[in-house]
């Protein structure tokens, strides 16, 4: 929880630094994303995630933004990570966007069960799709679906050696849907 507190404590103190320059070509947002399987007569899991925002737009269609982000894929099991990213859009009307976050990520996690822990360190470069809303004058909502791209995940399991899975693909399940808002200023 300490390291939740810190991150959000950052991103509060850019915010306030930024709104010096308050253009609205900054944004700061949250996504949220929850997911729930059941397999057979087994019980369900369900995760949850919750990823901070800071962005800036540099020109009408690309901007660049930092996203910290915090993932529970089940009880026992945290994640934190953090992804620099780049984003095209193009506007569809007057108050959409069809976008693209071409991002590398980074992130670290823990799992214990019983006296068994297990470490997971992840590299990531991919593209992720979106769409954004702007409801109000400052204010947008925001909808990310897909994944394409690479992994990179070493875990490493007790004392035995870490074990490296590297994956490319492209991910459309539900579990890559993610939503939020933004504030422009």
């Amino acid at each position: 929880m300490n390291k939740i507190s810190s991150t959000l404590t950052l991103v509060f103190f850019m915010l306030v630094s930024f709104t010096a320059f308050s253009q609205e070509k900054f944004w700061v947002g949250l996504d949220l994303n929850f997911n729930s399987v059941k397999v057979g007569d087994a019980d369900g899991t369900s995760s949850f995630g919750l990823a901070p925002t800071l962005g800036y737009m540099f020109s009408d269609n690309m901007g660049i933004g930092l996203e910290v982000n915090f993932r529970q894929p089940h009880k026992d099991h945290t994640i934190f990570g953090a992804t620099p990213f780049l984003r095209y859009g193009k506007s569809v009307g007057d108050k959409a966007t069809l976008f693209g976050d071409l991002g590398v990520g980074f992130s670290t996690g823990k799992e214990t069960i019983g006296t068994v822990e297990t470490k997971n360190s992840v590299f990531g470069i991919g593209i992720s799709p979106g769409v954004m809303y702007k409801f109000a004058d400052r204010w947008s909502a925001i909808g990310h679906f897909g994944f394409l791209g690479f992994t990179s995940d070493s875990e490493k399991v007790g004392s035995n050696d870490a074990v490296k899975t590297t994956e490319f693909g492209i991910n459309l399940g539900m579990s890559s849907l993610n939503f939020g808002l933004q504030y422009h200023f």
